[in-house]
């Protein structure tokens, strides 16, 4: 976790220097195709194709597709279908259909219908629904997953809610002392091990929960 927070904020520093089409003030765009933009305050943003999309400023959107990098510091209030190979945020963010090949976040994070075909890496509360996630989730906050697929998840966190998800292994760091608790609900299905480092660990297993793999640092408790 630590390599990530080092490598998003030296992307937060790196300044592009490829042209750019820069806007400053509130800015509303609809219907462009272009390499690269920059917007400096509120954007509201329909139909574009870019290779590069960087905003500091609250944004919504609609229909976006960024072929590299995406970079917001700001809320994202609402937005709707993006396609992107690098996203990052510094700000809150609620969104639904996000098809991307990497997603970094820091705040709190909340989306309906996500694919990330490799990893996720949150510092901040993330919210997702019906979600597939190639690789590994990596998070430090608060955790409530339903309906979807992940390959490995690392957490540090208090609570952690799945509800039918299927994932292959958990680990869950230790998190200043405090009670850890995994609810796991619906059908989830994990196929590995659940690994509570602490050491005192509590799972809330739903009766149709299935765990395949070995158990350790934890107790279970029926819900």
């Amino acid at each position: 976790m630590k390599n990530f927070i080092f490598t998003f904020v030296g992307i937060l520093l790196t300044l592009s220097t490829a042209q750019a089409e820069t806007y400053f003030g509130p800015t509303n765009i609809s219907n462009l195709n272009t390499n690269n933009i920059v917007i400096n305050g509120p954007a509201n943003l329909k139909k574009i194709n870019t290779s590069h999309l960087t905003i500091t400023g609250p944004l919504e959107f609609a229909d976006l597709e960024v072929k590299e990098q995406m970079t917001i510091y700001g809320p994202l209030i609402n937005g709707q279908n993006l396609k992107c190979k690098k996203f990052n945020i510094i700000g809150p963010m609620k969104s639904k259909n996000i098809n991307c090949d990497k997603f970094s976040a820091i705040g709190t994070i909340e989306l309906q219908r996500l694919t990330v075909k490799q990893d996720m890496d949150i510092i901040g509360s993330l919210y997702i629904t019906d979600f597939n996630i190639g690789r590994n989730i990596k998070i430090i906050g608060l955790l409530e997953a339903t309906n979807g697929t992940i390959k490995d998840l690392e957490v540090t966190s208090s609570d952690i809610t799945l509800q039918d998800v299927n994932i292959n292994n958990i680990i869950i760091n230790v998190n200043k002392g405090k009670q850890q608790t995994l609810y796991l609900k619906g059908k989830s299905l994990v196929k590995g091990n659940i690994n509570f480092i602490s050491g005192k660990g509590l799972i809330v297993k739903g009766s149709d929960v299935q765990i395949k793999g070995e158990i350790t640092g934890a107790i279970i408790k029926s819900e």
